[in-house]
C-alpha cells in the first residue's frame, strides 16, 4: 500500500499495507538481512505513514483515524492520538504531512489538524530513562522478559536484552488507575492485568490487544492491597 524512507539514524524504510502493523527495514545496513522488525499497536489497518524530519520519529494513521508517533530506534510507540477523544476528536484522517525543517506535522482529512512533536517530546519520558518496575517475569512461549510499570508493559528479548515492544494502551479509561500486577494465562499466550482501581482485564501477549474485563470491582469489591 505504501512506504516511507528516512536517511536519518542509519537509513530506514517503513512499509505498510492491509495490516494493523508496519514493517521496518534497513537496506543500508544489510541487503540480505534488511528486515529490522515491526511497529505494532494499531488495532485497524494502517493507511499512511511518514517520518518526521531530523528525528527518530515516524507518524502513522489507521483507518479508524487513530494516530501513533513511533521511535524507530526502539520500535515503540511514544504517543497516541486517539480519534475518539482529546486532540484527535472528530478527526477524519487520510494522510500525514511533515512540515519541513520543523518538528510539526499536519494530519489531513475533512479538516487539517496541526501537531507539534517537540512539545510531545518535552512532556514524555524516553524509553531509555530509568523506570521503576512493579513486576518482572519471563514468558517462555515468546522468549521475552516482561516488565510492568505503573503506566505500561515492556517486552525485552530474553537472548539479546533488546526492547522489542511497549504496550501503552493498558490503563482502563473508566478507572484511570495505575497498573499494579499481572500474570500469564494458559500456555503463556495471554496475560491478566490488574490496576489500583480493582479492575482485572485480559490481553493478548502477542500484541497487547485488549480481550475482555474479568471482574467488576463495584460488584466484587476492590482488589486487596
Amino acid at each position: 500500500l505504501g512506504l516511507a524512507y528516512s536517511p536519518e539514524y542509519g537509513g530506514n524504510v517503513i512499509t505498510y499495507g492491509f495490516e494493523p502493523y508496519l514493517n521496518v527495514w534497513n537496506p543500508e545496513a544489510s541487503v540480505s538481512r534488511a528486515f529490522v522488525g515491526k511497529l505494532e499497536g494499531h488495532q485497524a489497518t494502517v493507511m499512511a505513514c511518514d517520518f518526521i524530519e531530523s528525528s527518530p520519529n515516524a507518524v502513522s494513521i489507521d483507518e479508524k483515524n487513530n494516530v501513533r508517533i513511533w521511535d524507530i530506534r526502539t520500535l515503540s510507540t511514544i504517543q497516541i492520538i486517539a480519534s475518539k477523544s482529546g486532540s484527535g476528536a472528530g478527526m477524519s484522517a487520510s494522510c500525514p504531512a511533515i512540515m519541513s525543517k520543523t518538528e510539526k506535522f499536519v494530519v489531513g482529512g475533512k479538516r487539517l489538524f496541526f501537531f507539534d512533536n517537540s512539545a510531545v517530546a518535552r512532556n514524555l519520558k524516553t524509553f531509555n530513562e530509568d523506570v521503576v518496575p512493579i513486576k518482572v517475569d519471563f514468558n517462555p512461549y515468546y522468549a521475552v522478559i516482561v516488565v510492568l510499570t505503573k503506566v505500561d508493559m515492556r517486552l525485552y528479548d530474553a537472548l539479546t536484552g533488546k526492547l522489542k515492544k511497549v504496550f501503552t494502551e493498558l490503563i482502563d479509561e473508566k478507572s484511570n488507575s495505575d497498573l499494579s500486577v499481572f500474570d500469564f494465562g494458559g500456555r503463556q499466550r495471554k496475560f491478566f492485568l490488574g490496576d489500583n482501581g480493582g479492575f482485572i482485564r485480559s490481553f493478548e501477549m502477542k500484541n497487547g490487544e485488549y480481550l475482555r474485563h474479568v471482574n467488576n470491582p463495584k460488584d466484587q469489591g476492590a482488589l486487596p492491597e
